[in-house]
């Protein structure tokens, strides 16, 4: 939580290939020399790295950097003290010979941002006591899927072979968006949500043959003015390593790491963990 920031921005040509999205597209770059100053700041003002962001991090209802208000999920002060209480950190007080330790903290955001179209259209119906959920949003092998199938299963209170969904079918599905952003979850599911909902009311007052068909917007930050193109919700993550330094050759290996991820309300646990693991796996090597 920074009140004072000053942020310029500059379109450069290379003579290198136009690169593309891949896990995170930009967030990294930033968190790394953001963390990386933080750090430097510890060191010169002798405050523990980690209690340094506990001073200084986001809560619900401060400002993001270019004037968006946090009014989604920030829980990256209670992750921060839970890396804080972790063994894992604790066992710096060991001071081990050629072993350090070191912890950044994160954030990427969900959706598009302000100001540009973020919404997902559905279509719901009941054929012969199956459910029928119409959705554009595709499956590419991150499990959405697998999630939102659990959100429709709950909202409608029925057994899952009772729910079934007709995904990417550019004849009978509507557009959703791409799937990317992190959103497909979020979106996708209140979009399910709210559809079930006016099927049950619908239902109630004993019309037949229901069709329901919902659209359903992302939310847009609040902002007093725009800057950019800001999100409206964001995923907080806190990592740290222990490393081992060979003294002789200067090679550094992990030893062993630790992360700490607040992402909101969490639908499928142990996807969650994969895609944690996963990520950070793949950021060390």
């Amino acid at each position: 939580d920074i009140p004072n920031t000053y942020l310029t921005g500059y379109g450069i040509g290379t003579n290198t290939f136009p690169s593309c999205a891949f896990r995170g597209f930009g967030a990294p770059q930033a968190a790394f020399a953001t963390e990386s100053l933080i750090s430097e700041a510890s060191n010169i003002l002798g405050i523990d790295p980690l209690k340094i962001r506990i001073k200084n991090a986001l809560k619900t209802g401060d400002l993001g950097a270019i004037g968006q208000k946090i009014t989604a999920t920030c829980g990256i002060k209670k992750a921060l003290k839970t890396v804080q209480k972790s063994s894992f950190w604790k066992g710096r007080k060991n001071k081990e010979k050629f072993i350090g330790y070191g912890i950044a903290t994160g954030h990427l955001s969900c959706g598009f941002g302000k100001a540009i179209p973020d919404f997902a259209e559905i279509e719901l119906k009941n054929n012969k006591g199956i459910f029928e959920f119409y959705i554009g949003l595709t499956e590419i092998g991150q499990g959405g899927l697998t999630s939102m199938k659990a959100i429709a299963v709950k909202a409608l209170n029925e057994k899952e072979e009772n729910v079934k969904f007709i995904q990417s079918d550019t004849l009978n599905t509507f557009n959703c968006g791409s799937t990317a952003a992190s959103r497909s979850t979020f979106i996708g599911g209140n979009a399910i949500i709210k559809a079930v909902k006016e099927y049950r009311e619908r239902e109630l007052k004993g019309e037949q043959n229901i069709i329901v068909r919902i659209k359903e917007d992302f939310p847009e930050p609040e902002m007093k003015k725009s800057i950019g193109m800001p999100h409206a919700m964001y995923t907080y993550v806190v990592q740290a390593v222990k490393v081992k330094v060979n003294n002789l050759t200067g090679k550094v290996d992990v030893v062993d790491a630790i992360a700490v991820t607040e992402a909101g309300n969490i639908i499928n646990p142990m996807q969650m963990s994969g895609q944690v693991s996963g990520g950070m796996v793949q950021s060390i090597g």
